[in-house]
């Protein structure tokens, strides 16, 4: 319900006369500082993991993740974009290769901390889920917690 209000509040706001102002979606408008204003709580996100990573990683021998395999920026590079366009490609884009990055980060944490597979069977998994274990023998588990500690197949 509240989408779809959103979506049509535009319709409720008089029409100004002006041909300027005759196109803008008013919805779209209002909702852009909810939508840029993310971008304070993205960046700090973005600064807590960077030092996370940089000095957790480093303690346990963990490879860190390259930043430039997973910031991608080159939609806005597209000619036939206006700058808003552009603009909106780079910040969503900026947005999605972050959570990207935090998934592989989050992976070889949990590889590292607890690299056992859940009971459930779940549909999307990590790259570093596959190398998972799912032993109930508590020797070979230990055994092999301790094999995944060496990071040694990352480059």
């Amino acid at each position: 319900m509240l989408p779809n209000a959103l979506e049509n509040f535009g319709r409720f706001l008089p029409r100004p006369k002006s041909v300027l102002f005759s196109r803008v979606n008013w919805g779209y408008l209002i909702s852009m500082p909810v939508i840029y204003g993310m971008i304070v709580p993205i960046a700090f996100f973005h600064i807590c993991l960077e030092i996370y990573q940089q000095f957790c990683f480093r303690i346990y021998g963990i490879p860190l993740v390259k930043s430039e395999d997973y910031f991608i920026h080159d939609r806005q590079l597209w000619p036939y974009l206006n700058w808003l366009q552009k603009m909106n490609c780079y910040y969503c884009g900026y947005f999605n290769n972050l959570v990207r990055y935090a998934y592989e980060i989050g992976a070889r944490t949990e590889r590292f901390w607890c690299p056992i597979r859940y009971k459930k069977r779940i549909e999307r998994t990590h790259s570093q889920y596959g190398k998972f274990m799912d032993d109930k023998d508590a020797v070979k588990m230990e055994k092999r917690w301790n094999e995944l500690k060496d990071f040694s197949d990352i480059k």
